[in-house]
């Protein structure tokens, strides 16, 4: 995996919780710097076990439902520790279904970018 990728999974997490927070009662008390926790923690373990399960680093229905889970427990339970704020769990599985799908989207486009002849980028 290139480096690109863990900036690409920590700012989808960091932009999809910061506008849901907007949007889902329960985001608005988390503050940037918890934004920032989540999404640091998303990108590492999204990223540690993406090259565990798939060291050839092809995305794909199992890439895009373990960022999905994994971007939903810690979006939860990562939550559960704010003492004013609860997540619901309906908004975490909407803000890990929205990252799964945006991380996933890119890692396949830059699969696809991979895979054609050095002359035609």
């Amino acid at each position: 995996m290139k480096w690109w990728n863990w900036v690409v999974r920590f700012v989808v997490s960091y932009v999809v919780l910061f506008v849901l927070g907007y949007i889902v009662p329960g985001f608005s008390a988390l503050s940037m710097g918890w934004i920032a926790w989540l999404s640091l923690l998303i990108m590492v373990l999204d990223g540690v076990l993406d090259q565990l399960m798939s060291p050839e680093g092809k995305a794909g229905i199992t890439g895009s439902m373990m960022t999905f889970v994994i971007a939903t427990l810690i979006t939860y339970v990562g939550t559960m520790q704010l003492q004013y704020g609860r997540v619901p769990f309906w908004g975490a599985l909407v803000a890990g279904a929205i990252i799964g799908i945006i991380v996933n989207l890119v890692s396949r486009t830059e699969q696809k970018l991979d895979q054609q002849p050095e002359g035609q980028h």
